[in-house]
């Protein structure tokens, strides 16, 4: 029998990250991801968008890769 598989979501997403600053629990990373090492440590998390684990976005991804992952 084949695995259904789900719709990307937040919840589930590579780039998304815990906070707890945020309503709910979360925040997207793919800007903090996507940034260099340097710049990662002077960004707050304030500046990233909160998300619920059931929203979705073009940019889901179902693990970090590359740079990214670093």
């Amino acid at each position: 029998m084949a695995e259904k598989k789900s719709e990307p979501r937040c919840g589930d997403c590579g780039y998304v990250m815990p906070s707890q600053t945020a309503t709910s629990g979360l925040r997207c990373g793919f800007n903090y991801y996507n940034s260099s090492y340097i710049m990662r440590k002077f960004q707050l998390m304030q500046h990233f968008p909160e998300v619920h684990d059931y929203n979705a976005c073009d940019s889901w991804a179902n693990e970090l890769t590359g740079d990214a992952a670093a």
